[in-house]
């Protein structure tokens, strides 16, 4: 990385404030939401070592702890905060996506139904020679085999999308992009029909819909909020600073969140952040170390703790203003 010397530095000291997108409502999934719980909060890794990750794990500790605060003022819910729940045994194995006793009860109650379909070829044209001819007994059997195959896919994709957020302290890591497959800025549809017409991550992201109201409903909640900060680390104008071993940059973050219902049906989606050039920022953050002449590396821990400071005041900033923007779309509703 190449950061360009200057004689002045300039402190944006406002940050701005504003909406991800308009969020988008299902009234009658909403409707079943009164008790509500938070499954997961995440911020976008923008570190390059595990000192980074340190940092933003505090950080965004901080923005959960504040959108816990304003969330518990929302009086369309009843918030079931996660310190009531942490310690049950099925929320912990939560933590770990790809062997969780939830996830594979969701799997297998979908293969009895005949809502799996085989994920590998040889499995596929099995069930394909089951069904033409009748044998029925051999359908069940090949779909229930193929819960195993679908775990393994499930811990392939999970595996590849946790290094690209982390998570709040003690809760568990659902990756936004799980639940966004398509990478863009639509919201969430939840799309049966034919498995084998999905792609891997639509049928993930199908399959983490109903885990998550499953968990709700088994912790006696109605459903579940999980809150994501899209982030990045950017100048404003192109042109970064130096001061001693330390260089100056923006960093930039903006939250949403999308609440599940116990039945796996999306109540909310507050839509997918741009980071256009409104979105919040604090500038003249030292987020890099210098390690030769006008060049420098990502490094989150610096020495003063400026970079934690001015990271957990923006999340704290932001997660207030998500959750307004939560209310003021709830009251349309």
């Amino acid at each position: 990385m190449r950061i360009k010397t200057s004689s002045s530095i300039f402190v944006v000291a406002a940050v701005l404030l504003t909406s991800a997108c308009a969020g988008k409502v299902n009234k009658g999934a909403l409707a079943e939401v009164r008790r509500l719980g938070v499954l997961s909060v995440t911020i976008d890794n923008v570190g390059e070592q595990p000192s980074d990750i340190e940092v933003l794990r505090a950080a965004v500790d901080a923005g959960n702890a504040k959108f816990l605060d304003e969330q518990g003022k929302v009086t369309r819910f009843e918030l079931v905060r996660p310190d009531s729940y942490q310690g049950q045994a099925n929320f912990a194995a939560f933590r770990q996506l790809d062997t969780s006793p939830t996830v594979r009860t969701v799997l297998e109650k979908m293969a009895a139904d005949g809502q799996l379909k085989p994920a590998d070829a040889s499995s596929a044209m099995a069930m394909m020679k089951a069904k033409m001819s009748g044998d029925t007994e051999a359908e069940k059997r090949i779909a229930m085999e193929s819960v195993d195959g679908a775990m393994r896919q499930f811990a392939t994709i999970i595996a590849d999308k946790n290094k690209a957020v982390v998570g709040a302290s003690n809760m568990p890591v659902v990756p936004y992009a799980v639940l966004k497959p398509d990478g863009s800025a639509k919201k969430v549809s939840y799309k049966g029909g034919n498995n084998q017409e999905q792609s891997p991550e639509e049928r993930l992201r199908d399959v983490l819909l109903k885990s998550t109201g499953q968990l709700a409903a088994d912790l006696g909640l109605d459903g579940f909020a999980i809150v994501h900060w899209r982030s990045t680390i950017r100048p404003m104008v192109g042109v970064g600073v130096w001061v001693g071993d330390r260089g100056l940059d923006s960093i930039w973050a903006e939250p949403t969140m999308i609440i599940i219902n116990k039945n796996g049906e999306v109540a909310l989606d507050m839509g997918y952040p741009s980071l256009d050039s409104m979105a919040p920022k604090r500038s003249s953050v030292p987020v890099y170390k210098k390690t030769g002449e006008m060049k420098g590396v990502v490094d989150l821990a610096d020495p003063k703790g400026k970079v934690l400071e001015e990271y957990q005041g923006l999340l704290t900033l932001t997660a207030e203003t998500l959750v307004r923007d939560e209310a003021a779309e709830l009251a349309k509703n």
